[in-house]
């Protein structure tokens, strides 16, 4: 689907939005949908030094959290035009899936399940990485557009069960 990042637009209805975060420059916003509840307190999406917008929240059945974080611009870092210029596929996903299982005290293990670059859902094309730690699966969907890294992390509280 399409993106979760807006610049600057309002969603259309606030019954559907639970929370609504922006970029100190106005530049972007992450709605909440309704369901999830934010761990980042509203006007503290902002705090972090090194991200211009960084949201943590939780599903209110508890079965998932998320991530999104918007890094570069009026922040320092860049990331280039494309994702292209952020790395690889194989790169991104491998480095993510680290990265997770670095930081998940809990977590013995980890790995890529599948990872996909599609293409423009508006402005930009992104990968999407389909992961477990753990047993837990996971997703991300990365994007870079106007030196930004837009990157949006779901992960399931709870080890998945197949039947068969």
């Amino acid at each position: 689907g399409g993106g979760c990042f807006t610049a600057t637009r309002r969603p259309g209805s606030a019954s559907d939005v639970a929370a609504l975060y922006e970029a100190d420059d106005g530049s972007v916003a992450f709605a909440l949908p309704q369901g999830w509840i934010g761990v980042t307190h509203p006007e503290q999406e902002r705090a972090s030094r090194g991200h211009l917008l960084s949201v943590r929240a939780q599903r209110l059945d508890g079965g998932a959290s998320l991530q999104a974080v918007v890094d570069g611009g009026s922040r320092g870092r860049r990331y280039g035009d494309t994702l292209r210029d952020l790395g690889s596929l194989d790169d991104i996903a491998q480095g993510l899936v680290s990265n997770e299982l670095f930081n998940d005290d809990d977590a013995k293990s980890a790995g890529v399940v599948s990872a996909e670059q599609l293409p423009a859902a508006g402005p930009a094309e992104y990968y999407v990485v389909r992961y477990q730690v753990g047993a837990k699966p996971a997703i991300a969907k990365l994007a870079v557009l106007q030196q930004r890294l837009y990157c949006l992390r779901v992960r399931a509280a709870k080890p998945a069960t197949f039947y068969t």
